[in-house]
């Protein structure tokens, strides 16, 4: 019989009727091997028909298949919706072939509930999980391991993967279940949260959720790759070249996998030889980058139970002395440019090339890219758009290998011909109101390919039905609170919405009465203190005085946006030209039903890395009006722009938050705080609409700034006085008269754009605007008129992301501490040091204090602290 054999990776055929053969296998990712010896030299050894029945074996070098890609998030639609990420997480699962790609993200809501006791959810069915809806998802379990986590050697972490319907053939969906991750009710909960400006709590050694839930995904890869290949043909197998990490929660992927694969580098057949991680980068600013203290980043890179050991031992640290800098020395390479520990350093680290890359300069990451191409080119190009990055991101688009990829929407279920995704709209709802029952009738939905005049139609009495539902008593119909009232409290005034503008929508004249609407998180990114104020500036205008707002955007207590927006939504109800015309939704905001009645949605957003709340509404023919930034600018076109009149889909500002200070901010400071009149006139040229009815330019704005820019920068240095390096602090660039100063710019700009959308021009332009929005193709392969190169989201995907050269990591890449010993020398060379220092500051001066000095160095040179510690005391 013949047998195939490898010996160092050459196939070669042996007769062995005189050996004893026992053949190799390879049982769910475990290699157990066998060997024959055959003169002397040993051989693992495998016959052929043992060969062909052992369906998930690969022999020779692991073929990575560069068509086969795994997806990593924080969070997917349905099954754990919180932000964008989720929506464009659910978009990759129409990527490419279900066959050759999959998706892990976090099992939530895994704690005890009502009915049962045990962690995970378990009923007499078996594991299930809930959904972002609180439907429940049932669950296979797939691997259940221990892996070592900061102190503990035994942190239990298991595997579920979604249970398929039969004939389902969609990509496999994979949950991880890590205690601290899997006990959050929603994405990013209990002090972890995702806003400007925000950083992680020092966590002692339990480290950051998402970095034990990187490493605990990258663990059990093994066993989900295994999992994939059950029942696949050989030549079918799931051998992914690529894993896409998708934003900070997963960053430390990178680590994870350096650490395995350069343990496995002399291991072909290893699950982690052969696939490389790249990332994509859905929001890079202050807050987004996964800001942490230095011990918790201590930890997340794979500190052992013996090196913490060692530095509890360490009298430095239990006194204190040096605080989170404690650990500086071990975290260096994922410090940002301000020195803050951030988790987005790690794919910069193994992606960048040069001094400090990896892999002889070439990069383990390959390549980072985020939400857009011109988002890319903001972070690049503008240091405030990048602040603590910035120096990073610059170099590596000048290598070649930081880009942008504009996120497709992908979503099936957002088609204007099918009822609204949110469900109280898609039926008739009634209630009893003082003995009377009111009908609320569900919404229309638009015919395939309507007409102008057929959307308007459609649109006009989907407004009409929602205004009817502001109005209503029970929460089910609208929302839990409104206007800073209960739904269901005596003390609510009813109708929210001037009856007399609904009458004249329900009398065929809705076009007279425009409705816009804005929804989104409640953050310093969002901006919705400016759609706020640019709505009532416009609505005191002829253009505005029958228009409506209705902003959804939940409120958390103890955010300062939060109070911006609660006292700015009171302080409009109280103006007797805005009663009636406004209404703040507290919570769930329906977003798709917003959209489907609207006329205009207004997302002001500070920065957008992407955004898909505007695509969303251009699916319901729902016009957008977005600040000049990043993602909005690249896929929204303004008829006001020669330019791109012929492909106008939306209005925009005509500047953008991040504003760079050589063109726009210096000519402010150098014209109202140094008195330059050129540079004054430069201003009222860049800023044409700070224009009174009288035709007078009112730059109240710019003088009250200039006071406050005097009295802030009095006593520093010229080179302090930066605008650049001033607004590298956070509460700087988003705080105090910086914050004035760029509000009044965009607020002047968006109430303009209000204003220009009810001109006679605006009017003229509707057709054309909806024209381009029914013919836009947001899809994987067919939204290339939205890219600057011509070529589909899914094109530069495979392009940038899934190559087939990268480099495997050396054991000089990896970012982890490697040795106790290492963490010893430093803690000893430490310790040294600041003794030393100490004995020379107590005796300075003295001959005795010299003495001193010499003989402290040398003690402790020789015989370390305690012996130092004794003879000063004795001296």
């Amino acid at each position: 019989m013949t047998y195939v054999v490898r010996d160092k990776g050459v196939f070669m055929r042996i007769n062995a009727i005189n050996s004893q053969i026992t053949p190799l296998r390879r049982v769910s990712g475990k290699q157990v091997t066998n060997s024959v010896n055959n003169g002397g030299l040993t051989r693992n050894v495998i016959s052929m028909s043992d060969y062909m029945a052992a369906r998930t074996v690969s022999f020779g070098k692991k073929d990575a298949k560069q068509d086969q890609v795994i997806f990593i998030g924080a969070e997917s639609a349905p099954w754990s919706k919180k932000g964008g990420v989720g929506t464009v997480m659910q978009d990759y699962r129409d990527f490419g072939s279900p066959k050759n790609q999959i998706e892990i993200t976090p099992y939530y809501k895994a704690g005890k509930d009502d009915s049962d006791n045990t962690i995970p959810l378990q009923d007499d069915n078996g594991y299930y999980m809930k959904d972002s809806g609180d439907k429940e998802i049932r669950l296979v379990k797939v691997a259940e391991k221990e892996m070592q986590w900061g102190k503990l050697t035994d942190e239990k972490i298991m595997l579920f993967k979604k249970q398929s319907a039969e004939g389902e053939n969609a990509c496999p969906s994979y949950f991880v279940f890590v205690d601290d991750v899997s006990n959050m009710k929603v994405p990013y909960e209990s002090g972890h949260n995702y806003r400007s400006g925000a950083k992680a709590p020092n966590n002692g050694w339990n480290g950051d959720p998402y970095a034990k839930y990187s490493k605990a995904a990258v663990e059990l890869l093994p066993d989900i790759i295994a999992d994939v290949n059950k029942g696949r043909a050989q030549d079918d197998e799931f051998n992914p070249a690529t894993i896409v990490c998708s934003d900070s929660q997963t960053a430390y992927v990178y680590e994870y996998m350096a650490q395995h694969a350069e343990k496995d580098k002399n291991n072909d057949q290893s699950a982690y030889y052969g696939i490389h991680p790249t990332y994509v980068g859905h929001n890079l600013g202050p807050g987004y980058c996964g800001e942490t203290s230095m011990r918790n980043m201590f930890v997340n890179l794979g500190a052992t139970p013996e090196q913490i050991k060692k530095i509890e031992e360490d009298l430095m640290f239990q006194q204190n002395i040096l605080g989170d800098k404690y650990f500086e020395p071990l975290v260096k390479e994922a410090l940002d440019a301000n020195g803050n520990a951030s988790a987005v350093m790690i794919p910069i680290h193994y992606t960048q090339k040069g001094e400090n890359a990896t892999a002889n300069g070439e990069g383990y990451g390959k390549m980072f890219t985020v939400v857009a191409e011109d988002y890319a080119e903001s972070l690049a190009t503008n240091p405030q758009a990048a602040n603590n990055i910035y120096p990073f991101v610059n170099k590596m688009r000048e290598q070649g290998v930081f880009d942008g990829i504009l996120n497709p929407l992908n979503d099936p279920k957002l088609n204007p011909t099918k009822p609204v995704p949110n469900a109280p709209y898609t039926k008739e709802l009634t209630e009893e109101i003082d003995g009377k029952t009111v009908t609320y009738p569900a919404f229309e939905v638009y015919p395939e390919n309507p007409t102008y005049e057929q959307m308007r139609q459609v649109k006009n009495t989907n407004k009409a039905r929602l205004l009817r539902r502001l109005s209503a008593h029970n929460t089910d119909i609208i929302g839990p609170k409104i206007n800073g009232i209960n739904s269901e409290d005596e003390n609510k005034t009813y109708p929210l919405i001037r009856e007399d503008l609904i009458q004249k929508i329900e009398n065929g004249e809705g076009d007279d009465v425009p409705v816009f609407v804005s929804w989104g998180r409640c953050d310093t990114q969002k901006g919705h203190d400016i759609t706020l104020n640019a709505f009532k500036e416009f609505a005191k205008t002829p253009e505005g005085k029958n228009a409506i707002l209705l902003l959804g955007a939940g409120l958390e207590k103890g955010n300062p946006e939060s109070q911006k927006i609660e006292e700015t939504v009171a302080e409009m109800l109280k103006d007797e030209d805005l009663k009636g015309r406004i209404v703040h939704i507290d919570g769930w905001a329906p977003g798709y039903a917003f959209a489907s009645a609207a006329d205009y949605a207004i997302f002001a957003s500070r920065f957008e890395p992407c955004g898909l709340t505007d695509l969303e509404a251009m699916k319901y023919y729902c016009t957008p009006i977005v600040t000049n930034t990043q993602g909005f600018k690249q896929k929204n076109f303004d008829p006001r722009i020669d330019a791109e009149k012929h492909k106008a889909t939306s209005l925009r500002t005509q500047h953008e938050y991040n504003l760079l200070a050589k063109e726009h901010i210096q000519p402010i400071i150098d014209g109202y705080v140094s008195g330059n009149k050129a540079a004054t006139a430069k201003v009222k040229k860049e800023f044409p609409l700070f224009k009174d009815a009288n035709g007078k330019y009112d730059d109240k704005l710019f003088k009250e700034f200039a006071t406050s820019y005097k009295a802030y920068t009095e006593g520093m240095e010229k080179e302090e006085t930066d605008w650049d390096k001033m607004s590298k602090d956070f509460n700087f660039q988003y705080g105090g008269f910086a914050r004035t100063l760029k509000d009044g710019i965009l607020i002047k700009e968006l109430a303009d754009a209000l204003k220009y959308s009810q001109s006679e021009d605006g009017k003229q332009n509707r057709t054309l605007m909806y024209e381009n929005q029914k013919a836009l193709d947001t899809s994987w392969e067919g939204n290339e008129k939205l890219h600057p190169s011509g070529k589909s989201s899914a094109q530069l995907y495979r392009e940038l992301h899934m190559q087939k050269d990268y480099s495997q990591p050396q054991a000089a890449d990896l970012l982890k501490t490697q040795s106790t010993e290492a963490v010893d020398k430093l803690i000893i060379e430490r310790q040294n040091g600041d003794l030393k220092g100490r004995v020379e500051n107590y005796a300075s001066g003295s001959l005795v204090g010299g003495v001193l000095a010499f003989l402290g160095a040398t003690l402790l040179k020789k015989n370390g602290e305690d012996a130092l510690k004794s003879e000063v005391a004795a001296l």
